[in-house]
């Protein structure tokens, strides 16, 4: 499989919610009440017929406990030796399941189903599930290999609004390929509404949006190699790289042409919104070494404020020409450091059109540390440190007394 698909694949596991791996490597909720677990004897029954209408050993002891989902929340679990159910806290909905014991035996599985075969047995696990297939659309079905000597059937399925399908609001199924029996699946249905469906930008549009957004961080990008309106969850993630900050989706959902390219990470997705062209996230499949945090070549001033000496004014300089442009140039060649507190003798605030970097500058520390980044006056916190070499030490200086 190529490292496309298997890095999308990946992806579309952790969002669903499936366990490619041994479920002791879970991490439960340790700070969770006991108290929080009481009441929870109807999901130990819906448990026990889930796993006796797949034929798995219902026996021994049930054991619940509060298992991380997602970055902000979390499942109850359900299981015993052999396999795990776990439930949406709110609902009591089946969210997802695990055939523990498949995972605690090393497996040599060859295909041996069809696709057919994999779709009906799916969907009849999810029907025994209770898990509700309305607005729910067959997507993807196939086999892929799972580790060097052995293959597992994924079924994919996402939920569809207007005619249009969620990115991430699906469910994954994961088959045995030699019998079509169950390894687990992961769903998640909890999406947003879209706060519009109406299509204004066509995909050459978009593309062209995509390549001028890039461009202006400094990332050529090529023909897209893929191209689908799909509902997505804004989460302005190619904002966030460089800032030490981490991307987290918005409470809102929004109709985008989601463009996927090969260059310049191997997956390099641009979502542009379907209504007005902006851009409203993405993804990539690995890093490329980071170092400053300014890739624009459009840096056109550099505002150098230094810190006022007893009884003075906080004293600014705005620098311009060249050399804004070697500031510019020796920000992006420094090379991360872990901050440390410190004073800041100097704040530098770069304007490179549409996005602005404001720093803080300690000559005693030798850090460079990035405190905010502003994209079309919305700001984005940071904390990315940064060591400084005697070649910026000198040209902040000369800006300082421009």
């Amino acid at each position: 499989m190529s490292k496309p698909i298997l890095y999308l694949l990946v992806c579309y596991c952790m969002l669903a919610g499936i366990v490619l791996c041994p479920p002791s490597v879970q991490g439960s909720i340790a700070d969770r009440e006991d108290n929080q677990l009481s009441g929870t004897t109807l999901n130990i029954e819906k448990a026990i017929n889930f796993g006796k209408a797949m034929g798995w050993n219902t026996d021994g002891k049930y054991e619940q406990r509060f298992v991380q989902h997602g970055l902000r929340s979390s499942l109850l679990e359900v299981h015993n030796e052999d396999y795990a159910v776990d439930f949406d806290e709110s609902t009591g909905q089946i969210r997802r399941v695990s055939n523990n014991r498949f995972y605690r035996s090393k497996h040599q599985l060859r295909v041996a189903i069809d696709k057919n075969t994999a779709n009906k047995k799916a969907i009849g696990y999810l029907q025994a599930a209770g898990i509700p297939l309305d607005n729910i659309e067959l997507y993807d079905s196939r086999s892929a290999q799972y580790s060097q000597d052995s293959y597992q059937w994924y079924v994919r399925f996402r939920r569809v609004y207007d005619g249009y399908p969620y990115y991430f609001s699906g469910i994954l199924v994961i088959l045995n390929p030699e019998d079509a029996s169950l390894i687990g699946f992961g769903c998640n249905l909890s999406a947003l509404k879209p706060l519009s469906t109406d299509v204004k930008v066509d995909k050459a549009a978009a593309v062209e949006c995509a390549r001028t957004y890039m461009a202006e961080m400094g990332y050529d990008i090529s023909v897209p190699t893929f191209a689908e309106l799909l509902i997505v969850q804004p989460d302005d993630y190619w904002e966030y790289i460089g800032t030490g900050d981490i991307a987290e989706p918005q409470d809102i959902a929004q109709l985008a042409w989601v463009l996927r390219f090969n260059a310049p990470w191997d997956v390099t997705e641009v979502w542009v919104d379907a209504e007005n062209g902006n851009v409203l996230g993405g993804s990539r499949s690995k890093s490329m070494p980071v170092k400053g945090s300014i890739s624009s070549p459009f840096a056109s001033t550099a505002q150098v404020e230094c810190m006022p000496q007893v009884g003075r004014p906080l004293a600014a300089k705005i620098v311009k020409g060249d050399l804004c442009k070697a500031v510019v140039s020796q920000i992006s060649n420094l090379k991360r450091t872990d901050a440390a507190k410190c004073n800041f003798s100097a704040r530098i605030k770069v304007d490179c059109g549409s996005r602005s970097y404001t720093y803080g500058y300690s000559p005693a520390n030798h850090l460079l540390v990035l405190l905010e980044k502003s994209y079309k006056g919305k700001a984005y916190k940071a904390k990315s440190a940064f060591k400084t070499t005697a070649e910026i030490e000198q040209l902040l200086s000369l800006c300082a007394g421009a």
